[in-house]
């Protein structure tokens, strides 16, 4: 029987836009002059998304993630939709991925420790509604970082921490979008020891991040952007419920599957 791999990373956006939206970032020359807070571009850019976020209801984009394993004998690299809405309510739309199983697939996490999958395909005997804990392996990326610990809320968390140890690093544009990029250090400890900066684009028009790119030394080993970007949408309850579990799949239905896997397998 084919495995069930269920997701690796999480991801979207058109083909196009994405081979440009998380191409490694060129950050502007920053001068070595010492900052005060006030006057501080990096500092003022961070306040400022602390606020944003905080402030916010909920929001839509197109999102593009590219992960790398340990020894980078695996790249993974997905094209989602999400929608995120406070307090905690996220769904993600796979368009695109190199593995056909998690194509198509729709994933909603409202916090704790379920996930809520539909498949696009029917798998035989098993069908295509699951629900997974949040730890399952087969919900992490190929780093082995849970959904929790990468995506916007879990960013937003990670920057809010007192005492952040920053660095300016310039200024970019994320999808075509202008944006300032802030370096941040040991941020993820007690995820990934190896870890030890990110560097987070935030979008100059409306303060939201727009891009995380993590790094192990000088080495990228994590993306993701954010595109197509729209807040306070005003998202309905709908949107994050999937459809309810298929009955039981009937006799017939499983005798033909059984000898499809006997042919094929």
């Amino acid at each position: 029987m084919k495995k069930l791999l269920i997701f690796s990373t999480i991801s979207l956006l058109s083909l196009s836009a994405c081979q440009s939206a998380i191409a490694p970032t060129t950050h502007a020359p920053v001068g070595a002059a010492s900052f005060s807070p006030q006057n501080n571009p990096a500092h003022q850019a961070w306040q400022r998304a602390l606020i944003v976020y905080r402030e916010m209801k909920d929001f839509t984009a197109d999102m593009d993630i590219w992960s790398a394993a340990r020894s980078f004998s695996v790249e993974e690299r997905d094209q989602s939709t999400m929608a995120f809405r406070k307090p905690y309510s996220e769904r993600i739309d796979i368009l695109q991925s190199a593995d056909e199983m998690r194509r198509g697939m729709q994933l909603v996490y409202l916090g704790g420790d379920k996930v809520e999958i539909l498949l696009a395909k029917n798998i035989p005997f098993l069908g295509r509604r699951f629900t997974l804990g949040i730890s399952d392996n087969r919900l992490k990326t190929s780093r082995g970082w849970r959904i929790d610990q990468i995506d916007v809320p879990a960013i937003a968390k990670r920057i809010s921490q007192v005492g952040q140890l920053i660095e300016d690093a310039g200024e970019g544009s994320v999808g075509g979008r202008p944006v300032r990029f802030v370096k941040f250090f040991d941020t993820f400890r007690g995820i990934d020891p190896v870890v030890t900066h990110e560097v987070i684009g935030f979008d100059e028009q409306t303060g939201f991040l727009l891009s995380d790119e993590v790094y192990e030394g000088e080495t990228r080993v994590f993306a993701l952007a954010l595109t197509n970007f729209k807040m306070d949408v005003g998202l309905p309850d709908s949107i994050f419920k999937l459809p309810p579990k298929s009955p039981e799949i009937s006799k017939t239905a499983r005798s033909r599957d059984a000898r499809n896997l006997i042919v094929h397998h």
